[in-house]
């Protein structure tokens, strides 16, 4: 495991009922490099009791590589020790902080097509890509990119502006809100699940590239069927997020 740093939380909001985006510094004086798509693992005390969770980078930044302060998507879980200490947090609260790891990164080159999949604060990697993706998109307009996000209402829709405000400057940029439980208002919108969504753009591993980020049931069914139109490990990435009470 990598060695930890210190972190201080600088700020706190709500970015959907049952969600909130936390907002840390990094109290050492040294930056702090990763790649868009890492996760790193927080390590806090809960009740006197050592706990270290993970949680995907959602830091929006131009320069990651040098980056002096993170930002997480997190969830409430009823019963959840993170759940317990991140909502009752304030902005002073002191943690620990090691990483980066993960796979869930993109290649040099994109594809022509490169499709990202998530459910709830799976989505959080995906908006730290933003701004590489806005290089390769404004470089190569023959390329595309197609962003479905999968949540049971349109409140739950994590970073909805900033997606669609991101679609409206890049042609070649895709953002569809899959709700399970309400009807579509809009082009934007889809009704039932990602999976639906998919399969309406028709991807084959020849030319297209899919990551899949969220609830293991999601992550396990998209990759079973994508399997079964020839994609493998080369096109398909994927980051399941189990959610623990313990």
């Amino acid at each position: 495991m990598s060695q930890q740093r210190p972190l201080e939380l600088v700020a706190k909001r709500e970015l959907a009922p049952n969600t909130l985006s936390l907002q840390f510094r990094f109290i050492d004086g040294e930056s702090f490099a990763y790649t868009p798509g890492h996760f790193v693992s927080l390590h806090f005390d809960y009740r006197g009791e050592p706990v270290r969770r993970s949680y995907s980078i959602a830091t929006r930044n131009e320069t990651p590589d040098a980056a002096t302060e993170l930002e997480f998507a997190i969830s409430y879980v009823e019963g959840g020790k993170a759940s317990d200490y991140f909502f009752a947090a304030e902005p002073g609260t002191r943690i620990g902080v090691s990483g980066p790891f993960g796979l869930l990164l993109l290649p040099d080159t994109l594809p022509e097509r490169t499709f990202l999949i998530a459910t709830g604060t799976g989505v959080a990697p995906y908006r730290a890509m933003l701004p590489r993706l806005a290089e390769e998109l404004r470089a190569h307009p023959e390329r595309q990119v197609v962003l479905l996000f999968g949540c049971r209402t349109r409140a739950e829709r994590l970073y909805a502006e900033e997606f669609q405000a991101f679609a409206a400057q890049h042609p070649n940029f895709r953002y569809l809100a899959c709700l399970s439980r309400e009807e579509p208002q809009g082009e934007r919108e889809r009704h039932g699940h990602v999976q639906s969504a998919l399969a309406e753009f028709a991807p084959v591993p020849e030319r297209d590239m899919v990551y899949l980020c969220g609830n293991p049931p999601m992550v396990d069914e998209v990759f079973n069927a994508l399997k079964e139109k020839g994609f493998g490990v080369k096109n398909v990435r994927r980051e399941k997020y189990v959610f623990s009470a313990k």
